[in-house]
């Protein structure tokens, strides 16, 4: 069974941090509470159900590098034969499946009022 209330726990955790967690994956969950790959489904689809309310999720591409590059809304459709620069290392690269992750960030609301409930923000 899926620890739903620790992932919770986590996400709020993550979220009040004063420097929070951005682009998070699936991974990064199941490693932190401790999970194996085979809950990778299970979760991505637990993410998933926190849009729009706690997440966005979004495709995210990495250049050749492995430096992050351009995001994209989560059903875009992204040209495979278009050209991205890396803001890192300039280098020029497509879109590559292997490559693109789909990873998740706080909406900014959600991390208001959670700093509300708990009395960081007046």
């Amino acid at each position: 069974m899926l620890p739903v209330v620790e992932i919770d726990e986590l996400l709020q955790q993550w979220a009040l941090n004063n420097s929070p967690i951005i682009d998070f994956t699936v991974n990064n969950v199941l490693i932190a509470i401790g999970l194996d790959r085979s809950f990778y489904y299970e979760t991505f689809n637990y993410l998933i159900s926190k849009s729009p309310y706690y997440l966005t999720p979004y495709k995210i591409l990495f250049c050749p590098n492995n430096h992050k590059g351009e995001t994209f809304p989560l059903n875009e459709y992204i040209d495979q034969e278009e050209f991205f620069t890396c803001h890192n290392c300039g280098e020029e690269y497509q879109a590559d499946p292997d490559r693109t992750f789909v990873a998740f960030r706080f909406n900014e609301d959600y991390r208001q009022q959670l700093k509300k409930k708990i009395g960081q923000v007046a």
